[in-house]
């Protein structure tokens, strides 16, 4: 298990490729029955199944995560990742986590894509209508990355984005 004490500090951030409508969210609801139908279930199973999207929650899709990250996982800091000077400063959790569209975990995995649900204190800011709608063929509009941090790593984060644009 890699933990933070391990990766460099300016790759703590998740990346955040695409949100999911509720017509997906039935979709990956059903898709996790499927292949959990043979299989030993538990809370975290049944947690997800009876979940009930609220309106200051929102399902997206993760990218392969920097390392290995136990939930519920605290961030305060949503960015563009090709545009660093666009980002928010809001209190959110990961709350519920499905590994590579399959099952639930307790952790967001190193190395893996996880479908998260993210909660935040107060409503969905609105940088997240940057993301793309989750479509099997491609989105309709153009493919726009955010990041996930905690605002103590983000300066230096930001520092090594914008030295990678040079």
């Amino acid at each position: 298990m890699l933990t933070n004490s391990l990766s460099k500090t300016f790759d703590w951030y998740l990346i955040c490729n695409y949100s999911f409508s509720d017509k997906w969210i039935k979709r990956i609801k059903a898709d996790v029955k499927k292949f959990m139908v043979d299989r030993e279930k538990d809370h975290l199973y049944y947690d997800f199944l009876n979940w009930t999207k609220n309106d200051n929650e929102i399902m997206v899709l993760t990218m392969y995560a920097y390392a290995d990250i136990k939930i519920p996982k605290r961030f305060n800091i949503i960015f563009q990742l090709d545009n660093t000077d666009n980002f928010v400063e809001t209190n959110y959790t990961i709350t519920k986590v499905i590994l590579n569209g399959w099952t639930s975990t307790s952790q967001i995995t190193m190395g893996h894509k996880h479908i998260t649900i993210v909660e935040f204190d107060n409503s969905i800011p609105d940088i997240l209508n940057l993301l793309s709608d989750f479509k099997h063929q491609g989105s309709d509009k153009k493919q726009i990355q955010l990041g996930f941090c905690e605002k103590e790593h983000f300066e230096i984060i930001k520092t090594k984005m914008e030295q990678l644009a040079v």
